[in-house]
């Protein structure tokens, strides 16, 4: 149960590999409202490949060939959400304030990376392939083994965001305002191209 412990831990780890718009997201507010705001954004993508690996435990063949019927409104959704955050993100840093309030940070910062990585069927792939490459057999874990993966996969890829957001916080500590900004500023407007090639994307599957 410790090699399957470690060997989870290792995947949550690996599954950060891969710098998505919802890690560029956590990024943004490391440096726009502390190492705590992005900790709380982080959480949401941490959680989720959680839950994508408990839910790809026996049968994770199946569960892709389910999720691909839907691939057009999944697609579609978070091209709009993408958007709205990339746009958002821009705003926020041209303003030159934090994105959110102390009080909401938390949860503002949380929800929108939950939502851009629990919803997205790409996330199975990337953690099947973080599972493949420290030699995880999902169709061969039992219903509390894959709990147990599901809770490494948490505790690896937690750990693996708190050293990178402490890294991001003292590198915009260190770093100007002017530099922070145009940071901030890049990473909002990756995110919304990120929203519109997926708004092209879906427009010529349905042409």
């Amino acid at each position: 149960m410790l090699i399957i412990a470690l060997k989870g831990m290792a995947a949550g780890a690996l599954c950060r590999l891969p710098l998505g718009p919802a890690g560029m997201l956590c990024v943004h507010r490391t440096l726009s409202a502390g190492q705590r705001a992005g900790i709380a954004s982080a959480m949401g993508i941490v959680i989720a490949h959680a839950l994508w690996s408990f839910a790809a435990i026996g049968q994770p063949d199946m569960l892709g060939a389910g999720l691909s019927a839907w691939k057009n409104p999944i697609q579609l959704g978070l091209s709009v959400l993408l958007l709205a955050l990339g746009a958002r993100a821009c705003w926020f840093a041209r303003r030159g304030v934090p994105t959110a309030s102390a009080a909401g940070s938390a949860a503002r910062g949380f929800a929108p990376t939950f939502a851009l990585v629990g919803i997205n069927p790409a996330t199975l792939m990337t953690v099947l392939a973080a599972v493949w490459m420290v030699g995880l057999n999902l169709h061969g874990v039992g219903w509390w083994a894959g709990l147990g993966v599901a809770l490494s996969v948490f505790a690896g890829g937690a750990l693996t965001w708190i050293l990178l957001t402490t890294i991001c916080a003292r590198l915009g500590d260190r770093a100007g305002k002017v530099v922070v900004v145009r940071v901030q500023m890049g990473l909002g407007t990756i995110v919304t191209g990120l929203g519109v090639a997926n708004l092209v994307a879906v427009a010529k599957r349905r042409c």
